[in-house]
């Protein structure tokens, strides 16, 4: 089978999507070639994520988005299948079916108001014309799939659209057993500090709010010494440390923005808890690589989080900060829950996995092919 996969190389969890999963898509595939999207970077083969990618997979010329249009329409009749990312990007897959009879699957992975998912008006009113536009009309015409029952239910309730679902994967040795070194040192983080740890980009969803002010709570509340590390950022950094400030929180809040893979690793490593009360998630690999490294999560029971966590975490109400405060102090005062929750990461994160992923996309493009007969 040779498939086309339209993807993101270096942004964010789409881009680590497109890396892991055309991977293992490469041990089932005669051949895998990459479209990149217009957002990816200039030379995809340059990341360092793609030094152990197998040789029969290929990545086409980046372009923009007129000539990637372009270069899609042209490139797609040449594959058995192809499998499109991005609604607002699938026209050339439908256009292909129609012209050159091939077939196509389409994963959506964002479900959500546009205020809620993004930030600036320019980027809301894309992410509207995508979700409203281009997400109902693509997803009718290829075989469809979402990443968790969360997006699923949404979507038929939305949109009256039904999707398979395919959680994603992880590769867990990338994040256990990670030596977190001196960088508690490296940043001014105190060495008998509990850290709370939030892993993301500052969108409306992920409830910063609702984190500040619950940490408020813990670090009033508990007798040990605490500290909450934020690694990510975002276009609202500075309304975020403007809030930092105001609920007098400066000492003891460290931000970080431009983190590698390995700072990324370290601190899932040395956290006590991944502190994260998005309410909107969609899938969340911050979940899987948290619970790869044995790190407990305290969540909220909205978006993905319940049906990926489960029993791996602490489960708390929704913009709540009292609640999501309580959730963190009873696991900070009770070392045995801790330790019991560290366990149930390690069986909890085996069930998702890039292999299991890329069989299931592998079958979903097989019905698409006999479909099109």
């Amino acid at each position: 089978m040779d498939v086309a996969f339209q993807g993101t190389i270096d942004y964010g969890g789409h881009g680590r999507v497109t890396i892991e999963l055309t991977r293992e898509l490469a041990q089932l595939c005669d051949r895998v070639t990459i479209y990149p999207t217009v957002v990816s970077i200039d030379d995809p083969t340059s990341h360092k994520w793609w030094k152990d990618v197998p040789s029969n997979v290929t990545v086409a010329s980046k372009k923009g988005l007129l000539d990637g249009y372009l270069r899609d329409v042209t490139a797609f009749p040449e594959h058995d299948v192809v499998h499109i990312n991005y609604g607002v990007l699938g026209w050339p897959a439908v256009i292909s079916k129609y012209t050159g009879d091939t077939p196509f699957v389409f994963t959506a992975h964002g479900i959500g108001e546009p205020r809620e998912m993004v930030s600036g008006i320019k980027t809301q009113l894309k992410w509207w014309t995508s979700l409203k536009l281009f997400l109902p009309i693509v997803a009718r015409f290829g075989e469809f799939a979402t990443v968790s029952d969360y997006n699923r239910r949404r979507l038929r309730e939305e949109h009256g659209l039904n999707a398979t679902v395919i959680p994603h994967g992880i590769r867990p040795e990338r994040f256990a057993s990670i030596s977190p070194g001196n960088v508690r040192e490296e940043h001014g983080i105190e060495p008998d500090a509990d850290v709370l740890l939030f892993v993301g980009r500052f969108h409306k969803y992920k409830d910063i709010d609702t984190l500040l002010e619950g940490y408020k709570i813990v670090s009033d509340e508990y007798r040990g010494n605490v500290e909450l590390v934020l690694l990510g950022g975002g276009k609202n950094g500075d309304e975020i440390q403007s809030k930092i400030q105001r609920v007098g929180l400066s000492d003891s809040v460290t931000r970080i923005t431009d983190a590698d893979d390995d700072v990324l690793a370290k601190f899932y490593g040395d956290a006590t808890l991944l502190a994260f009360p998005s309410y909107g998630e969609r899938f969340g690999l911050v979940f899987l690589e948290a619970m790869a490294a044995q790190l407990p999560i305290v969540y909220v029971t909205s978006g993905s989080a319940p049906e990926v966590v489960d029993g791996a975490g602490m489960a708390t109400k929704p913009k709540d900060p009292k609640s999501f405060s309580e959730g963190i102090l009873t696991l900070l005062e009770d070392e045995e829950r801790l330790a019991e929750l560290e366990q149930q990461c390690e069986s909890r994160v085996a069930e998702f996995t890039w292999e299991r992923a890329a069989r299931e996309y592998v079958g979903l493009y097989r019905k698409a092919i006999r479909g099109n007969r």
